[in-house]
């Protein structure tokens, strides 16, 4: 894959060659590379490790629904503490709801390959 070759050689050289008929090298200064990526599956294709190991990984886990319900009803109930009681009792209803259905639709729609 071109695109990933040219980051892997801008990454590890530190720069890349201009297309030009001279070719010239193109250093690059004060440039920091970021990049987030899925478990390859449902029509990702996995990457290269030798770009991998250019980076520093980093794997976070999925929340348990006690951690996302916790999350979410505490960012919620912030926004809804100026709103008269009924509406912060339906703000706790909501957060629940909202989940179950999240939930839901992740059991019935799995990633397609």
């Amino acid at each position: 894959q071109q695109p990933i070759a040219l980051l892997k050689l801008m990454i590890g050289k530190g720069g890349f060659y201009d297309r030009g008929k001279d070719l010239n090298w193109k250093n690059l200064r004060n440039v920091q590379f970021i990049s987030a990526m899925a478990p390859p599956g449902g029509g990702i294709n996995s990457v290269d490790p030798r770009f991998i190991s250019l980076f520093n990984v980093v794997h976070i886990t999925n929340p348990s629904l006690e951690s996302l319900n916790r999350i979410y009803s505490s960012l919620l109930m912030t926004h809804l503490e100026p709103f008269h009681d009924g509406i912060k009792e339906a703000g706790q209803i909501m957060t629940k709801v909202t989940l179950d259905l999240y939930h839901k639709i992740i059991q019935r729609l799995p990633p397609t390959p």
